[in-house]
């Protein structure tokens, strides 16, 4: 019989929408590059925001 180890965590993080890196360039529907457009009609987390609630997700691990 196998033994498993049952010490696993999983965490499901929404972290909604976030501040992009405005030089980031995508492809548009024709394959040319274009700058990503800025949300404004959102608001948008910090990365540092979203990094820090993934960060306290990690170090609190609860059980549910």
């Amino acid at each position: 019989m196998r033994q498993w180890n049952r010490n696993i965590h999983v965490g499901i993080a929404f972290v909604g929408f976030t501040q992009n890196n405005a030089k980031r360039k995508i492809l548009d529907v024709d394959g040319s590059l274009v700058y990503l457009p800025n949300r404004t009609n959102l608001y948008l987390d910090p990365p540092e925001s979203v990094v820090e609630s993934i960060r306290q997700m990690i170090v609190k691990r609860k059980k549910r």
